[in-house]
């Protein structure tokens, strides 16, 4: 398993690389930020970062689809 060594305002220091290709993905579809926490490998949770409301819709409305 292949872990990041960068430090970022994102925390990637200890993240394996693959769940950080996953957040830079999710963000730029997005357009937020995503953070994945995910200890295990096996469970965990997605945090996205909202700065409106208007934005928070896009986030259900996609969700919802």
């Amino acid at each position: 398993k292949v872990e990041a060594s960068k430090f970022t305002e994102v925390g990637y220091v200890g993240k394996d690389v693959d769940t950080i290709a996953l957040e830079q993905d999710l963000s730029n579809k997005l357009g937020m930020k995503v953070l994945i926490d995910s200890k295990s490998g096996t469970n965990g949770k997605i945090s996205i970062e909202f700065k409106s409301l208007d934005q928070l819709d896009t986030i259900i409305a996609k969700i919802s689809r």
